[in-house]
């Protein structure tokens, strides 16, 4: 590996000008300018300029300009400007800045941050993941709009929401949320918060304020879970249809709920229950009609 071996407007490990570069290795650059690289590896690659790399294997990638990206790998890979992608594969991926990924997989996505970004920028622009990001784990803590996404595991501790359908193995949400549909195998909706789901299908559905660390403890988070714990706000669910094998619901409003076992809360309003195994309503929850399909 090596500094930085080009010609044109480059002085010591920084390119100021316009330059382009191919089948070459590099310790570590600094993009002040623009620069095309293609076959190239990069130990370490910051962007204040403009960077358009192809083919390129990259450990670490700090993006503060724009970086347009194929066919490449990074190991780590910060957003603060903007980053395109397409047919990309990248270890840990952290976006506080505009990100598209288009037939990319990142298995760890974390978007935002508790702490200044999601106060300070959070609410004054929509962070956008979209067109196919596939990926294991997304984290976010900002407002959030999914389009066509990919994951393992999604947990919402910011405010997410997407016109289309939301499909993952498991849901945390820990926020507002405003779907169409989400369909997981395991959906867990904290019940203080603004829960907005037109259409809702899962295996186990679990809407209620408590949350049982075991339900997460194999997933590796950036933050301890106290954070996202500590997220609620003062609202309930409002949910069209919940499908599920099983399914609690401590509080909420739901128009109807078809599963084998529903157990209802206190607070549970529901207009109609339809299920095939048992019914379990407490003696304040409100139920227009139970129905044993």
């Amino acid at each position: 590996m090596k500094r930085v071996v080009m010609s044109g407007l480059s002085i010591g490990n920084q390119v100021l000008g316009s330059q382009s570069v191919s089948d070459t290795a590099f310790e570590h650059v600094n993009v002040l300018g623009e620069l095309v690289t293609q076959n190239c590896q990069y130990k370490k690659l910051h962007i204040l300029g403009t960077a358009q790399c192809e083919n390129c294997d990259i450990h670490l990638a700090n993006v503060k300009g724009t970086l347009t990206a194929h066919q490449c790998h990074m190991k780590e890979l910060t957003v603060y400007g903007e980053g395109i992608l397409s047919d990309c594969a990248v270890d840990s991926l952290w976006v506080l800045g505009r990100f598209m990924g288009n037939g990319t997989f990142a298995t760890h996505v974390r978007v935002g941050t508790k702490a200044w970004m999601s106060k300070v920028h959070g609410h004054e622009r929509k962070q956008l993941l979209a067109d196919d990001l596939r990926g294991e784990v997304l984290e976010n803590f900002i407002p959030l709009s999914l389009s066509n996404q990919r994951f393992g595991v999604i947990v919402n501790a910011g405010d997410m929401d997407s016109t289309k359908e939301v499909a993952c193995r498991s849901y945390y949400g820990f926020y507002a949320t405003r779907f169409q549909e989400l369909n997981a195998d395991f959906i867990y909706l904290n019940s203080r918060c603004r829960q907005e789901i037109k259409e809702l299908h899962g295996s186990l559905v679990i809407i209620d304020p408590c949350f049982d660390e075991a339900w997460i403890k194999d997933i590796n988070l950036s933050y301890p879970l106290r954070d996202y714990r500590n997220r609620t706000q003062k609202a309930q669910p409002h949910i069209g249809c919940i499908e599920a094998d099983e399914v609690f619901l401590e509080t909420g409003i739901v128009n109807i709920i078809r599963a084998d076992r529903v157990t209802l809360g206190p607070k549970a309003q529901v207009a109609q229950v339809e299920y095939k195994e048992y019914c379990k309503a407490h003696a304040q929850a409100s139920v227009g009609r139970m129905i044993k399909v």
